[in-house]
């Protein structure tokens, strides 16, 4: 049984993403929000198997995930092409672009600087 954990707001885009991933997969799934302004994720049944107690985290018969790149990457390689559909491409310098392209397309905190251009 898969459980994706997320907020109720659906305000997170790395939540969002790997909702997202699990649809395009076609697998079946338990969604599970959480009200994080009033912290009801901060409960012991979810912050000691999550470890951060943070949102998105996926449930997978017993194993727990967070982190929205983990979740996709092992959605990828657990229900694997051709008998789900691939959501990363299937040569590995694209794959390497997608993962690249992902981490710069993430919000990032006020207190973080902003990526430099290279070009």
């Amino acid at each position: 049984m898969l459980t994706l954990y997320g907020d109720a707001l659906w305000e997170s885009p790395y939540v969002f993403s790997a909702f997202v991933s699990l649809r395009e997969k076609g697998l079946d799934f338990e969604m599970k929000t959480f009200s994080l302004e009033s912290g009801e994720h901060r409960v012991p049944s979810f912050t000691e198997p999550t470890i951060t107690g943070k949102v998105p985290a996926l449930e997978h018969d017993g194993f727990w995930l967070t982190e929205s790149l983990a979740i996709v990457e092992y959605l990828e390689e657990r229900f694997p092409a051709p008998q789900h559909p691939a959501i990363l491409p299937s040569r590995i310098e694209d794959r390497a672009r997608a993962r690249s392209t992902s981490s710069r397309c993430a919000p990032r905190s006020a207190s973080a600087p902003a990526p430099t251009p290279t070009r």
